[in-house]
């Protein structure tokens, strides 16, 4: 991540509009409502070594954070704070909502391809029984997925490892 100063230069806020700066302009993006169907956009941080700005996206009820391709301007939304993998070219997220389920319980893989970004695994999970915790890139075919269990927050639960076998991404056995 880069410095508070560095990263006040990527954006600006001026009333309900953020403005984050791109190599080929700007993207405007403006706060909307303040009950349902509400929007907010707060701006993170930028990582100038992947060329990535990430933004918390607040809704009524739930969130996510978006990636903004400072090169391209293509965006993806995600779940939770992207964990790269040593080289940069993909990432991982986890995220885990037992209470009140706004959010996803779900682990995504993303790979970094053209200025975008390109979903090559998916596993969504209930969280009543079990939901990812955190991740843990071992290499650069293999994430270990830790587990919690919702009847025990406080207590780590099944581990899982999702492996990049033949070009395809699976829970490994």
């Amino acid at each position: 991540m880069q410095s508070k100063t560095a990263a006040a230069r990527q954006f600006r806020r001026a009333g309900k509009v953020l403005t984050v700066r791109l190599a080929s302009g700007v993207r405007r993006l403006v706060d909307a409502g303040e009950e349902a169907g509400s929007t907010h956009y707060t701006y993170l941080a930028y990582m100038p070594a992947l060329q990535l700005h990430v933004l918390y996206v607040q809704y009524y009820e739930g969130e996510v954070l978006m990636l903004i391709d400072r090169r391209s301007g293509r965006t993806q939304l995600v779940d939770a704070m992207p964990l790269f993998a040593p080289d940069g070219k993909r990432f991982v997220t986890v995220s885990f909502d037992a209470d009140a389920q706004f959010n996803a319980t779900r682990i995504q893989l993303f790979r970094r391809a053209g200025g975008g970004f390109v979903r090559e695994f998916e596993r969504a999970s209930d969280p009543v029984v079990w939901g990812p915790r955190s991740a843990r890139w071992t290499d650069l075919r293999h994430v270990r997925i830790d587990g919690i269990c919702a009847n025990d927050l406080a207590s780590p639960c099944s581990a899982l490892t999702i492996a990049n076998s033949g070009g395809r991404w699976k829970i490994a056995p």
